[in-house]
């Protein structure tokens, strides 16, 4: 007991003098022999510890976005600040939110490893989650209180838990701002419809080192219009008409359903031949077929209905919204 004591004393008070500035030759390891004229270099490498080191150093790859960085991004949110960031995959987006059963909500999901294993902080803490489990909605943090914001894209288990298995977000917010900003911005889409609006105020005063307190106050309005799928060509239908141009063949891309609006009818005639022998079973033929009143009667199908031979289907994709 004696012996490793010492030898544990003899470690640790050669580690606290390298620290210092005076060098010791009690474990090569540590020490390189120098020769004459040259500087000593006085760096001891410590591993599997969580000492804070330069970030040369650092083994996971940090993206930082300083202010200059998102003034220069041209996005208005926080959430189209997801949208232009190449790790983010498999996220809840604006358009698909509300019809997907999102609630509304905005995430962040790294590599498409899913929102819950995302972790999202706040001047490196826990956000409250959106919902029971551990998404966070990030469109409630507005853009203009951003300082700088911080993505590591790679796991972060061992450090922080289950819920940064596929990365950690990290927003930092402006703890000092002198004056008042404001700025607004309009979009007007040349194709019409999906105009957005937003306004973005920030005030201020105090300062940390002079006065000891800072004050900082934002507010942000973010105002978007709907966009429906007819808004679009390449929206306005899920019934497409493809001609091969070789054969000059036709046929549909389907993407409705078959019960159109007014509905189709299905007669159906049994033609029922009997026989005078009584082992022989009866010879029955079933003929059906299908037609929709509103094209007899009208030549077309009705509205948001598309034909395809002598029935309509209902073409639902027209009645959706992208945004």
């Amino acid at each position: 007991m004696t012996k490793t004591r010492n030898k544990l004393l003899i470690a640790i008070q050669a580690a606290t003098l390298g620290a210092s500035g005076l060098m010791l030759t009690y474990s090569p390891t540590l020490f390189a022999q120098t020769s004459k004229g040259e500087s000593d270099i006085e760096e001891v490498v410590v591993t599997g510890s969580a000492i804070k080191r330069k970030e040369t150093d650092g083994a996971l790859p940090i993206q930082v976005f300083s202010r200059e960085k998102l003034d220069v991004s041209g996005v208005a949110t926080t959430t189209e600040l997801m949208d232009t960031l190449p790790a983010m995959q498999g996220f809840t987006t604006p358009s698909d939110s509300v019809g997907g059963g999102g609630g509304g909500i905005r995430t962040a999901s790294i590599h498409d490893i899913g929102e819950e294993y995302t972790l999202v902080l706040l001047n490196g803490r826990r956000m409250a989650p959106a919902d029971s489990g551990g998404t966070i909605d990030i469109s409630a943090i507005p853009l203009s209180m951003l300082k700088q914001m911080e993505v590591l894209t790679d796991g972060a288990g061992a450090l922080y838990g289950s819920d940064a298995i596929a990365g950690v977000i990290n927003f930092q917010l402006k703890d000092e701002v002198k004056g008042t900003t404001f700025s607004a911005r309009y979009s007007d889409p040349t194709a019409g419809s999906g105009e957005s609006f937003n306004v973005d105020l920030i005030t201020g005063f105090g300062s940390l080192a002079e006065d000891g307190y800072a004050l900082v106050a934002g507010y942000t309005h973010h105002e978007q219009k709907q966009l429906a799928s007819t808004d679009r060509r390449f929206a306005n239908s899920g019934i497409i008409t493809v001609t091969d141009p070789v054969t000059g063949k036709s046929g549909n891309f389907f993407n409705g359903s078959g019960n159109a609006i007014p509905g189709n009818i299905t007669p159906t005639y049994i033609d029922i031949n009997e026989t005078d022998d009584p082992t022989t079973e009866d010879d029955e033929r079933i003929t059906s077929f299908e037609f929709n009143p509103y094209l007899k009667a009208n030549g077309t199908c009705a509205p948001q209905n598309s034909q395809i031979g002598e029935s309509c289907f209902f073409d639902y994709t027209s009645t959706i919204e992208i945004v």
